[in-house]
């Protein structure tokens, strides 16, 4: 079953607007026909591919009632794959002040068989909901782990609980660049308001060149010049790809500094950064919504699902979500939706399958 990664993109999208998707089915028709967007994501679910499927998965249990979004959560976090997993686990943080998405991420930080660097954000989650079990759990998690680079991820929930020998341990692996592309992970040390900035800057003369935005990201949340040096550096390059890698890392800092640097790529270089950096910038209300509405009809794929995610992440932050602009953007969705549903899907651009997850996604 394969479900095109644009169809996906605009379902899950709508579902993060309001109304909740278990509301939404009966809120679309189009020209072409109904539409129903749960459909879309049930049937994304059940999808082959490994990317429809972890983003149905983690849209599902975002944005579902508890009980439904409880069953999509453990559909998801006994998935054979190791990306769908962590989906679903970055959703269920979303939710962690709810009892049960909180009791799942426990139990997930427990599971020997879940890569430490999958179960690290849920880890982190736990520790800083302040949750009575957090402690014992982690050291029972780590007491499984041998390698320092891979206890690294549990042993940053642990420093967060104030434990100074998982500091210290942590600090050695980044100091020594002994770190695998995990961009979630890289970011989480410089948000975690840890003593790590001396490490990081030595990690960055150590790291591969696919690893220095991320260490540069950190960096710049910890309020290190040379962060900052080195995405605007990354932002200047000749290489199209690289310029938009360095958006994306700058997608996942909630920073003002982040901000400037967005704003400052929205000013000059190629369109196609450009038309980046203001997909970025509207998801974070600090552009018109009406600039991701326009690249809805735009011929780039990519583009087209960059502008989706935009328009569902700022209507999902939206204090009045009745408003016209909101409605129009809603519709517009609805629009994509159902032309998406009856077109011949195109072919994916890039190196990955059907349903690429975005650039900025660790793998």
């Amino acid at each position: 079953m394969r479900t095109p990664s644009l169809l996906l993109a605009l379902a899950a999208s709508l579902a993060a607007c309001r109304p909740p998707v278990a509301a939404v089915e009966g809120a679309v028709s189009a020209p072409t026909g109904f539409v129903d967007p749960l459909g879309v994501l049930n049937e994304g679910a059940s999808a082959s591919d490994v990317a429809p499927r972890a983003q149905a998965l983690a849209t599902l249990t975002r944005h579902a009632p508890a009980e439904e979004a409880r069953s999509w959560a453990l559909r998801g976090l006994f998935d054979p794959d190791d990306y769908t997993r962590g989906r679903v686990a970055a959703a269920l943080i979303q939710r962690v002040d709810e009892p049960w998405a909180l009791a799942l991420l426990v139990e997930l930080v427990g599971r020997a068989d879940v890569d430490p660097y999958t179960r690290g954000p849920a880890a982190l989650a736990v520790a800083q909901a302040a949750d009575p079990g957090a402690k014992d759990a982690l050291v029972r998690a780590l007491a499984a782990v041998e390698e320092p680079w891979r206890r690294a991820p549990l042993n940053l929930a642990l420093a967060v609980l104030g434990d100074v020998n998982a500091l210290a341990e942590l600090s050695a692996v980044l100091k020594g660049g002994d770190v695998p592309m995990r961009v979630d992970f890289i970011i989480a040390c410089g948000a975690a308001g840890l003593p790590l900035a001396e490490p990081l800057r030595d990690g960055l003369d150590r790291v591969e060149e696919e690893m220095v935005l991320p260490l540069a990201g950190a960096l710049l949340l910890l309020g290190e010049p040379r962060g900052a040096l080195a995405i605007r550096a990354a932002l200047l390059d000749p290489s199209i790809e690289r310029r938009l890698e360095a958006i994306d890392t700058l997608k996942l800092l909630p920073h003002e500094d982040a901000a400037r640097l967005l704003k400052s790529a929205r000013r000059g270089g190629p369109p196609a950064s450009r038309h980046w950096a203001t997909l970025v910038l509207v998801a974070r209300g600090e552009a018109p919504l009406s600039e991701a509405l326009n690249q809805l009809e735009s011929e780039d794929r990519e583009l087209r699902q960059q502008a989706a995610w935009a328009i569902g992440e700022r209507l999902n932050q939206d204090a009045n979500p009745d408003r016209r602009e909101a409605r129009l953007a809603r519709a517009a969705l609805v629009n994509a939706l159902g032309t998406t549903r009856t077109a011949s899907p195109s072919p994916p651009r890039g190196p990955w399958p059907c349903a690429a997850p975005p650039r900025s996604c660790p793998p």
